[in-house]
C-alpha cells in the first residue's frame, strides 16, 4: 500500500513538472498586448485616424446588420459605438466590407455590401456621428481615398447584373458624384493622388478560368490605358500603390486547386506589366513603406483541403475557390486549411525584384507599416485543426523594416486577421476575428486509472467551442 502511494506522489509530481514547463513555455513570450478589448461581434474591418487618436472598426453581426466600433487609440477602450443597421434606402443586412478614413478632414468611410444595393456611409472622426449614407451600385468590393482633392471611390463587381462601376463621391458627403461604368468584375480600386490615375481589378471569368484585367483610368485627361490581363483571379486585397514609383502592385490567386499566386507590377503611366513574382501559396495582403521603398506580402503558407466545408472557422477568412466575397464563382468546393508557418515575401517596389523572404507564423494575413519606428507587423491567424477550427492563439510577427529581420513575436487573441497602427501614438491595434476554436481534451495523454485519482477538476471536453472577437493593442515603438 505504502509503495502504491509512492508511486501515485510520483506520477503528481512528474505530471506537475509537465504541466509547470509548460506554463512556463507558454509563458516566455517576447512581448505581451497592453491591452485586449472584447467585442463580441464579427470584426470586418479595421483603420485609424491619427489626428483624432481615434480607431475605427467595421463589425458585422449575425443577421447581416453592422456597427461602427469607435476605440481610443491610446488605450483601446471603446469610446462609442455606431449603429448602422439600416441604410438611407431602408435596406436591411447592410455587411460592412471596407474602411477608409481621410486624415485631412477627419472623415471615415464605411462601405456596406446589402442584400439589393450596397452603400457608403461617411462619419465625422471625432465624434463618429454618421453624417451621411448614400447607395451606391450593385455589389460594391473596394474603397479608395483621394485626400488630396477629397475624392472617396468605390469599385462595384455587377457581377449579378453584368455591369460593373466605378463611382466617385465628395469626401464631404455633399455635392455630386459621378459613375464611370466598366466592365462586370470590379474587386479592388486604388488612387495614385500625384497623377491623378485610377487603378482597377477585375475578375474576368471564361468558362471556369478565371484570370485579373487590370486597367488604369486617367480622371484628370479622361483616358483609358491599356488593360493587361494577369492569370488568375485578385486576392481578396488586391491592391498597392506606390505614388513615388508609379507602380501598382497586384496580388492574384492562382486557378485550379493550386496554393500558389503572384504579384505584378503595374505602370499606372502606361498601363503595361512590368514585373511579375510567382508566389509559393496564396497571397493575402500587401503594405508598402516609403522610406525604404519596399514592398511587404503576406502568404499564407502549405495548406491542404478541409474534409468539410466550416463556414464558422478559417473559412470565413481564407477564401474559397467557390466563393469570392459572398459571389459565386465557378469552380469546385474547396476551403484551403494553412498547416504550416506562412511567408513574407520583400521586393524592391522600384525594380519589383524579390529582395528577402521571411519565415514567420501560421496563415499570415494583413500587413501593417509603421514607418517611424522602422517596424512591419504581420498578423497570424494561428493554428488550426484539419477541419479549418481555429486551435489556438493568433501571433504578431514583428520584422525590420530596412533589413527584412524577424525581431521577436507577441501572442494576441484567437484569429488574428487585420491591422492598423498608429504612427503618432506608437499603437499597434489587431483585430483577432475570434469564431469558433478547436479545443482537445487536454488530459487524453493520462491513463484512465491514474486520471481517476487525480485531485483536480474534471477538464472540459474536447470540441469546437465559439471565441469572442478582440482587439490586441501592442506598443509599436518594441
Amino acid at each position: 500500500m505504502v509503495r502504491g502511494k509512492k508511486r501515485l506522489a510520483g506520477l503528481l509530481a512528474l505530471l506537475a513538472l509537465l504541466i509547470g514547463g509548460v506554463a512556463f513555455l507558454r509563458g516566455n513570450s517576447d512581448e505581451r498586448p497592453i491591452s485586449t478589448t472584447v467585442l463580441g461581434q464579427n470584426i470586418d474591418a479595421v483603420a485609424v485616424d491619427e489626428r483624432t487618436d481615434h480607431v475605427f472598426i467595421a463589425a458585422g453581426r449575425a443577421d447581416g446588420s453592422g456597427r461602427l466600433l469607435v476605440l481610443d487609440a491610446r488605450t483601446g477602450a471603446i469610446l462609442h459605438p455606431v449603429a448602422m443597421r439600416v441604410n438611407s434606402h431602408g435596406h436591411v443586412h447592410d455587411q460592412p466590407i471596407a474602411l477608409a478614413v481621410d486624415g485631412r478632414t477627419d472623415r471615415v468611410f464605411v462601405l456596406r455590401r446589402g442584400t439589393t444595393v450596397g452603400s457608403l456611409s461617411i462619419v465625422d472622426g471625432r465624434d463618429g456621428h454618421v453624417l451621411t449614407t448614400t447607395a451606391t451600385p450593385l455589389d460594391p468590393m473596394g474603397l479608395a481615398v483621394d485626400d488630396v482633392r477629397g475624392q472617396v471611390f468605390v469599385a462595384s463587381s455587377g457581377l449579378a447584373d453584368r455591369s460593373g462601376h466605378i463611382t466617385m463621391y465628395p469626401a464631404t458627403g455633399t455635392g455630386t458624384w459621378q459613375t464611370l461604368a466598366v466592365p462586370r468584375g470590379a474587386m479592388a480600386v486604388a488612387v495614385d493622388t500625384r497623377t491623378r490615375r485610377i487603378v482597377v481589378a477585375r475578375l474576368a471569368l471564361k468558362g471556369a478560368t478565371a484570370s485579373t484585367a487590370v486597367t488604369v483610368y486617367d480622371a484628370s485627361g479622361g483616358r483609358i490605358l491599356p488593360t493587361t490581363t494577369i492569370t488568375g483571379s485578385p486576392a481578396w486585397r488586391a491592391l498597392t500603390m506606390d505614388e513615388a514609383t508609379g507602380h501598382a502592385f497586384v496580388l492574384t490567386v492562382a486557378n485550379g486547386l493550386t496554393n500558389a499566386g503572384r504579384v505584378s507590377m503595374v505602370d499606372t503611366h502606361s498601363g503595361r506589366l512590368v514585373g511579375a513574382v510567382l508566389l509559393n501559396s496564396l497571397p493575402e495582403a500587401a503594405a508598402l513603406d516609403g522610406r525604404t521603398g519596399r514592398v511587404f506580402i503576406t502568404t499564407i503558407g502549405p495548406a491542404r483541403p478541409a474534409p468539410t466545408f466550416n463556414p464558422s472557422g478559417l473559412a470565413a477568412l481564407v477564401p474559397t475557390m467557390t466563393r469570392y466575397r459572398g459571389i459565386p464563382v465557378p469552380g469546385p468546393t474547396l476551403t484551403l486549411v494553412p498547416y504550416g508557418q506562412g511567408n513574407v515575401y520583400i521586393l524592391d517596389s522600384r525594380s519589383g525584384l524579390v529582395v528577402k523572404i521571411v519565415t514567420v507564423g501560421v496563415a499570415p494575413q494583413d500587413v501593417a507599416v509603421d514607418s517611424r519606428s522602422g517596424r512591419v507587423f504581420v498578423a497570424n491567424i494561428g493554428p488550426v485543426d484539419r477541419d479549418g477550427y481555429f486551435a489556438g492563439q493568433g501571433s504578431v510577427s514583428v520584422l525590420d523594416a530596412r533589413a527584412g529581420d524577424l525581431l521577436h513575436t507577441v501572442p494576441v487573441g484567437v484569429g488574428a486577421a487585420m491591422l492598423t497602427v498608429d504612427e503618432r501614438t506608437q499603437r499597434l491595434f489587431v483585430a483577432n476575428y475570434g469564431g469558433y476554436e478547436s479545443i482537445p481534451d487536454q488530459w487524453a495523454w493520462v491513463p484512465p486509472l491514474l486520471r481517476a485519482r487525480l485531485p483536480l477538476s474534471s477538464p472540459p471536453n474536447g470540441g469546437a467551442y465559439p471565441n469572442a472577437s478582440t482587439v490586441s493593442v501592442i506598443d509599436a515603438s518594441r
